[in-house]
């Protein structure tokens, strides 16, 4: 990304993330909120490897980073308060802001807007001017509606809005929502040309001009963003109306076709990793009851669910181990 991002920005919402709803209303819905596409992330052991006897000299995560890794599994599965629940004893010492960080990217990605902006308010007061937590808090104003607040940030952030991808999308995307066409379509253009590989900015350029009834140019800006991000189902949808307002139903429909195809792949990539981590958890809790062959079979199951992921494959290795040399 062409894009700076300081060292708490890992911590914050991503996103370049493929689209999960079809919508083509411009007032309510812009900047896609983290996990509205299922993005496989991995699946944590959190029990010990003494319990499968194993000499790997293996580095241990530390509390914090193991919280924070399962509370992003909770999160991808829709277990929103779980996740939460997860951090909250973290909210205290060396790891509150990044324990306040995270639990707003949550609620951000639960589309819990109001609350995030809350958490990145008061993350905000603790790092005045931190160029990320500026531009997350940006963003849960603008998706809930806090117009008058997000402009005065954007006041406050001064120039650096110019050079930051998603404050400048923002930026147009508010002066669009208060019918200020030119400044809008000035923006959202100069986001575009900000960063060559990010589709959201010609994202949201297409769907400007979709909603200006200015088909031609909706077709343009949206090519550009699938052709930057293929698997962007909800471009692809824009794209389809786009083309089909501009004359092209053919074209149209197999843009809209493609859109239900990826919209389809993600909605079952979900539910199979819901079941993964259904199984997992299952199996963990297996393990520590002693009870290794039901843990195997659990592990076999969430395996063929999700076969990428290494980590499910060594502990099914290490738990079928205990099962040959006598474990229960």
């Amino acid at each position: 990304m062409a894009y700076s991002r300081d060292a708490l920005s890992p911590l914050l919402p991503p996103y370049h993330l493929p689209a999960f709803t079809m919508t083509n209303d411009f007032q309510k819905v812009s900047l896609r909120s983290l996990f509205e596409t299922m993005v496989l992330t991995t699946v944590v052991a959190l029990f010990s490897d003494a319990l499968f006897g194993s000499t790997e000299a293996q580095p241990q995560p530390d509390p914090f980073s193991r919280a924070v890794e399962a509370a992003q599994r909770y999160s991808s599965a829709g277990l929103t308060l779980r996740a939460l629940e997860l951090l909250e004893s973290f909210h205290q010492g060396d790891t509150a802001n990044q324990a306040l960080a995270e639990s707003s990217r949550i609620r951000f990605a639960a589309q819990d807007f109001a609350g995030a902006a809350k958490g990145y308010r008061e993350l905000l007061q603790r790092l005045p001017s931190n160029s990320a937590v500026e531009r997350n808090l940006l963003m849960a104003l603008y998706r809930n509606f806090e117009d008058a607040e997000a402009v005065q940030l954007i006041s406050t952030m001064g120039k650096k809005v110019d050079q930051d991808l998603r404050a400048l999308t923002v930026r147009g995307l508010l002066a669009a929502r208060r019918q200020d066409h030119r400044a809008a379509e000035a923006d959202l253009s100069a986001a575009v040309d900000l960063d060559d590989q990010d589709p959201e900015a010609p994202y949201e350029l297409g769907r400007f001009y979709l909603s200006r009834g200015q088909a031609p140019k909706a077709v343009s800006a949206l090519e550009d963003a699938v052709s930057r991000d293929p698997a962007y189902a909800q471009a692809h949808y824009n794209l389809g109306l786009a083309l089909t307002r501009a004359g092209d139903t053919e074209k149209g429909q197999k843009a809209l076709a493609t859109a239900r195809a990826l919209t389809n792949q993600a909605n079952e990539i979900r539910i199979r990793y819901i079941r993964a981590i259904a199984l997992s958890n299952r199996a963990q809790k297996a393990l520590t009851e002693g009870r290794t062959a039901a843990a195997v079979k659990d592990l076999e199951e969430a395996l063929s669910l999700h076969p990428e992921e290494p980590n499910l494959q060594l502990l099914l290795e290490r738990a079928q181990r205990v099962v040959r040399t006598g474990g229960s």
